[in-house]
């Protein structure tokens, strides 16, 4: 044979024949993945009735116990057994009556033994043995399921390998590069978002920093009112210390805001450059700030300089806690910058990666298509022109390998809304019926004319008034929407306008007439309901 499948199998009759036996018998199981599922729930539930059936044995056989020493007491202990040792029982009919009701409980609880045993004893060697030798059997049958698909799939496989078209192989190239495009994109895509993660962790350091040097600035105010109104002077040098470490805070933010940022560039994809050039522009170009601290001066004057100095000292802290305040403000403009290309790539990523997916799934199907068109003709071959096709051999797809044009040549799908249809009116007086003889169920053959009808019918034949029609040099109808219409089975339309139609004579409730719609000029088969007779006037969509 010239076609060889799998380890050296011929493509002949027996081929196919063998291939279509296990299609038959995928298709008689059918399901048993879901009857696996079920027949689990079923054994876990069974198994969990079991574990309480258990239980509440071991607690009727514990409480029984109790009452039983009770009643031991009750009749043989030296002071339980004495209604005068225990007047709180002489209400309640003493020891006797005490004796009494602990027996008619031990009876409850002996009478209700029996069947919890009994539900158990199901349970365990009835349902559950039976739920875990079905469950056993679907397993074995989901494997085999399994098992006859891969042996199915490697011998469809193996068919259309041992024949390869020109077309197989260009497809085969074509759903190789596209892969290999849309892997790129997802390797970017994943940079990116670590990158996206960074930015942002950066961008909360810094707002941590920002709201530090408001707090300091704060800090510094009440130190300066403080030295001002000559308070106390423990509480200005803690106010001060304060401050200067809220500003040593707000550096370590930053630093660490820094370093975050910079961690984020050093994730940024080699390849975006090249597949992003213009959305890419710009990421990674930042100025970071550096702290103004208070230096030694500063210290100088506030140990040493007394209230004087301190005004001094405390004054060039504001001055270079605002200066610091710029800056930042500054770095997170530039990180939101940052931020705001990062997302614009992100979502220009998403779209190539879109574009990438669709194209890939085009050439997968075009592939499938392919392979079926083969294993079909083998089939053909086989089997002998005469003999008849389950299903018929698809066309020849076309490969379309990866390129840039190719990628953006592929439309992302769009929800568009509908756009509904405007109805035209049409006049009144327009419509004409012709009646037409049945091939169903005979009947009279009357000659149904246009009308200007003084009353209406719908389906249940109950009269509407008839809408006024002025007459005028290009006359409208004014088309009825409140009345329900006939039951009629209506040919393909492409309007919902309204006109009317007089009963012809002869017909009846039942009878079924075909008139020309005025609206789309085609043919429309109207049932004339209960309750209308000849003459009366019915509405028709059309």
């Amino acid at each position: 044979f010239p076609f060889m499948a799998g380890a050296g199998q011929p493509v002949n009759a027996a081929f196919f024949l063998q291939y279509d036996s296990l299609g038959q018998e995928l298709v008689s199981l059918t399901g048993v993945e879901s009857a696996l599922q079920d027949a689990r729930s079923s054994l876990a539930l069974s198994t969990k009735k079991h574990k309480q059936v258990t239980s509440e044995i071991h607690k009727n056989e514990k409480k029984q116990d109790h009452h039983v020493e009770k009643i031991d007491k009750c009749e043989h202990h030296c002071f339980y057994s004495s209604s005068l040792l225990q007047p709180h029982l002489l209400c309640s009919g003493g020891v006797a009556g005490r004796l009494e009701r602990q027996q008619a409980k031990l009876e409850a609880l002996r009478d209700a033994a029996p069947p919890l045993r009994s539900r158990e004893k199901k349970l365990r060697e009835d349902d559950i043995p039976a739920l875990q030798k079905k469950v056993s059997n679907l397993a074995n049958a989901t494997e085999h399921k399994e098992e006859v698909s891969k042996q199915r799939h490697a011998m469809f496989e193996g068919a259309v390998a041992g024949s390869p078209s020109q077309l197989l192989q260009a497809l085969h190239a074509a759903v190789g590069s596209w892969k290999a495009a849309l892997n790129l994109e997802l390797q970017i895509q994943q940079g990116m978002q670590v990158v996206s993660s960074y930015c942002r962790q950066a961008q909360q350091l810094f707002h941590e920093a920002q709201g530090l040097l408001g707090s300091a600035l704060q800090v510094n105010r009440g130190a300066q009112i403080n030295n001002a109104l000559d308070g106390n002077e423990f509480i200005e040098r803690m106010q001060q210390e304060q401050r200067n470490h809220q500003v040593r805070a707000a550096q370590e933010a930053v630093s660490r805001g820094a370093q975050t940022l910079q961690m984020a560039f050093s994730q940024i994809p080699p390849q975006l450059a090249q597949r992003h050039p213009e959305a890419a522009a710009g990421l990674g170009q930042v100025h970071l700030p550096i702290f103004n601290q208070a230096d030694v001066g500063n210290y100088v004057l506030e140990i040493f300089g007394g209230d004087m100095g301190d005004l001094i000292a405390g004054m060039n802290m504001a001055a270079k806690i605002h200066e610091n305040l710029n800056m930042v403000q500054e770095a997170l403009g530039v990180i939101a910058h940052q931020v705001a290309i990062v997302d614009a790539l992100m979502v220009a990523i998403g779209v190539a990666a879109g574009q990438r997916q669709q194209g890939l799934s085009e050439e997968e199907s075009k592939l499938a298509t392919e392979k079926q068109r083969i294993f079909e003709q083998l089939r053909a071959q086989a089997l002998g022109a005469a003999a008849p096709m389950a299903r018929p051999i698809p066309a020849a797809p076309i490969a379309q390998a990866y390129t840039e044009r190719a990628a953006a040549a592929v439309p992302i799908a769009q929800p568009t809304a509908q756009p509904t249809a405007q109805p035209t009116a049409q006049p009144l007086a327009q419509p004409t019926a012709q009646l037409v003889q049945p091939t169903a169920q005979p009947f009279a053959q009357p000659t149904a004319q246009p009308v200007q009808p003084t009353a209406q019918q719908a389906v249940m034949a109950q009269p509407v008034a008839q809408p006024a029609v002025q007459q005028t040099a290009q006359p409208t109808a004014q088309p009825v929407t409140a009345a329900p219409t006939i039951h009629a089975e209506p040919l393909p339309r492409t309007s919902t306008q309204e006109f009317l139609i007089q009963v012809p004579a002869g017909t009846g409730a039942g009878h079924a007439v075909q008139v020309t719609s005025p609206n789309t000029g085609k043919m429309v088969q109207v049932v004339i309901p209960q309750g209308v007779q000849p003459g009366d006037t019915l509405k028709v969509l059309g």
